[in-house]
């Protein structure tokens, strides 16, 4: 027998109920690759812009196989919980799936945006050099001279910086950080929803016939 036939027979001798894997999968795939494809939108570097219908649904398929693990994964972790602490099986499924998909997602978008930094760094460094982005432009037409003006923008953005590009790349990493702190609690929130959406309608066939975790006494 083959590797390849052991590891075939072990998954498919897994308690779990395939569909509703798939289905949970499918969903959370679908609603997170929308969130991401908004966050890319938002704060993304422009090298990656495209039309956002075409960027889903590639995240999409790219991002179900993970999602079905994730999914595979928290079911079976629901499970075992459920057996040694006598709890709800659906409750532990869907506070487990929700965790682990946001989890997933947010990794995604922490390398998405890790990604799209690099561009913008760039960016910055080639407007610097041709002199566009020194803080001191958009304030000298207050009158004040251009060393006056960026000390004056350094001291209001709380940031100590050696040159304007320096104090741009903080603005604009900063801008990723909160971005993904507000992401991740969005993303977590919309997990769960959506996972106690489908799982509950789906209760019945989270499990293979007869692996049902015991119910609460």
């Amino acid at each position: 027998m083959t590797l390849i036939t052991r590891l075939t027979r072990s998954v498919r001798g897994l308690p779990i109920g395939w569909p509703a894997l798939a289905i949970c999968a499918l969903a959370l795939a679908a609603i997170d690759a929308f969130g991401l494809t908004a966050l890319q939108g938002a704060i993304g570097a422009i090298e990656r812009v495209e039309p956002p219908f075409e960027r889903w649904l590639r995240q999409s398929a790219l991002l179900l196989p993970l999602f079905g693990l994730a999914v595979m994964a928290a079911l079976l972790l629901a499970r075992r919980w459920a057996q040694r602490r006598r709890a709800g099986e659906l409750t532990a499924a869907v506070l487990l799936v929700g965790l682990i998909s946001a989890g997933a997602g947010l990794a995604v978008a922490a390398g998405s945006s890790i990604y799209d930094y690099s561009f913008q760094t760039k960016h910055l460094e080639l407007m610097h050099s041709y002199g566009a982005s020194q803080p001191a432009v958009a304030l000298a037409g207050f009158g004040a001279s251009p060393s006056l003006s960026y000390a004056l923008y350094c001291n209001l953005r709380g940031v100590a910086a050696d040159s304007a590009v320096a104090l741009l790349e903080y603005a604009t990493l900063l801008t990723h950080v909160r971005a993904l702190a507000y992401f991740g609690v969005v993303l977590l929130l919309i997990n769960l929803a959506v996972a106690g959406a489908v799982l509950g309608l789906l209760s019945d066939r989270l499990w293979s016939p007869g692996q049902h975790a015991p119910a609460l006494s």
